[in-house]
């Protein structure tokens, strides 16, 4: 059993976060959970490979994008310690204990540049620390509150006419989340 939340935030548009939340229903098995981001930077010449930070350029434009990410995973409250073989990825391994709460919490951050003179990756390093900082539930209070403060502001209300309120409520819906 289980289930996940997955949002790019409104209040830090760099930020992303994954939590998924499931329990096994068996003693004694050997797990294997692996998060990473296998295809980032496809097609492109990679400029820096770290382990939390990784950046590409496009051969044509010239342009470049980082991704930073952070991952946790805790069962029952306690953390587990990933195997960190690569850039940008976790593996952890564990026997499983039935009914066993885990919790894996994955913060990511994407930044761009589009001349050949900035790097985008302390961009991508900064919104890290920021959002690492906040912990999971820091950046979707902060969300929250910006998903709020958006809805206060462009609430469109159309009295009589239930159809089109959840219309124009489903557009305004769609912009906030597209635009910046």
């Amino acid at each position: 059993s289980g289930g996940e939340l997955r949002l790019v935030s409104l209040a830090d548009r760099a930020v992303a976060l994954q939590l998924v939340r499931f329990s096994l229903d068996r003693d004694d098995i050997d797990v294997t959970l692996e998060a990473n981001f296998a295809m980032a930077g496809m097609g492109m010449e990679p400029l820096q490979l770290d382990r939390d930070v990784c950046a590409w350029r496009t051969e044509g434009s010239g342009k470049s994008v980082a991704m930073a990410g952070s991952a946790t995973l805790r069962a029952d409250g306690k953390p587990l310690v990933p195997e960190r073989s690569f850039s940008l990825r976790w593996i952890w391994r564990w026997r499983s204990v039935a009914g066993q709460e885990i919790e894996l919490a994955r913060l990511v951050t994407v930044a761009r540049s589009d001349g050949l003179t900035d790097d985008p990756a302390p961009v991508a390093a900064d919104a890290l620390t920021r959002s690492r900082a906040l912990g999971w539930r820091g950046v979707l209070a902060a969300h929250e509150a910006a998903w709020q403060e958006r809805w206060d502001a462009s609430d469109v209300i159309i009295e009589g006419d239930d159809e089109v309120q959840e219309a124009i409520r489903f557009a305004v819906y769609h912009l906030t989340s597209a635009a910046n």
